[in-house]
């Protein structure tokens, strides 16, 4: 009776470790506002400059192999508004997810945005932060190419409201192989096709001698707003803005993540702002 026990705990052990280890790919979605982290209340969007930062975490491992996401919260200290790159869901690290660990500290809302399910949990992805009440938001799959086996990706778009104009921010953490290509044309598209200021943030996985990159620079109103505000080196990861002037910025090194931490403090060009 105890080895039918023990084949049957067992067999009931293989078939969890089979079933969570699938990938299910979550569902596009979207709705008309985010979570805003306990004890904390909407900035007032009256502002005449924000602070916008992008950062890849890694899911708080640094290059010290120490796994802590508080590390990367005291970088973001300051930000209005972050696109995140590469966050855990809820089982591993903690029973919130990365992104809500992130806000809990930040005082921020959040957009956790994971690309499957496993492990019986929002696996992984990226995120939003904002500390001004997002008015919409979606969160949509990017194309990939079918015949290669690759991990797929998520696109978020939101719309807030500051100083009474509408913003729409985005973020993505695109494929670094086959579908890259197709994955920043159709980002680049929406960039485009939106009639509002724009922020787009992310780890694009690819550098400033990509063709679509050039020529997105290239179109009037549109700055790589990381290059204005400290010069150019090589990276991969973007701040990309219409709509906006670049008033000042910074980044911090690789170390708490494989990744460099960037910032910018953006306002409102001059014929934006007068736009009702």
């Amino acid at each position: 009776m105890k080895l039918r026990h023990v084949i049957i705990g067992l067999t009931l052990l293989v078939g969890v470790t089979l079933l969570g280890s699938i990938d299910v790919t979550i569902s596009d979605r979207r709705g008309e506002n985010i979570p805003l982290s306990e004890s904390a209340v909407w900035k007032d969007a009256s502002i005449t400059r924000f602070r916008v930062d992008n950062y890849n975490v890694q899911r708080g491992k640094g290059e010290d192999g120490v796994r802590d996401l508080t590390r990367a919260a005291a970088v973001l200290q300051g930000a209005d508004i972050a696109g995140i790159q590469e966050l855990s869901g809820t089982l591993f690290y903690g029973w919130r997810s990365q992104a809500q660990q992130l806000a809990d500290h930040l005082q921020m809302g959040y957009l956790f945005a994971p690309t499957t399910w496993k492990w019986f949990q929002p696996y992984a992805g990226s995120a939003l932060l904002s500390k001004f009440p997002v008015t919409a938001w979606e969160v949509e799959a990017l194309p990939a190419r079918q015949d290669i086996d690759s991990a797929p990706r998520k696109l978020i778009t939101a719309e807030v409201e500051i100083r009474g104009r509408p913003v729409v921010l985005m973020v993505a953490h695109l494929d670094r192989r086959e579908s890259n290509m197709m994955q920043l044309e159709y980002v680049f598209d929406k960039f485009v096709a939106s009639e509002h200021p724009t922020i787009l943030m992310g780890d694009l996985n690819t550098d400033l001698n990509n063709e679509l990159i050039k020529l997105m620079l290239a179109r009037p109103g549109v700055e790589d707003a990381i290059h204005n505000a400290i010069g150019s080196f090589w990276r991969l990861d973007w701040i990309i803005t219409k709509g906006f002037d670049v008033l000042d910025g910074g980044h911090t090194p690789r170390g708490i993540s494989d990744h460099a931490h960037y910032w910018v403090d953006l306002d409102f060009t001059a014929s934006t702002s007068s736009q009702p």
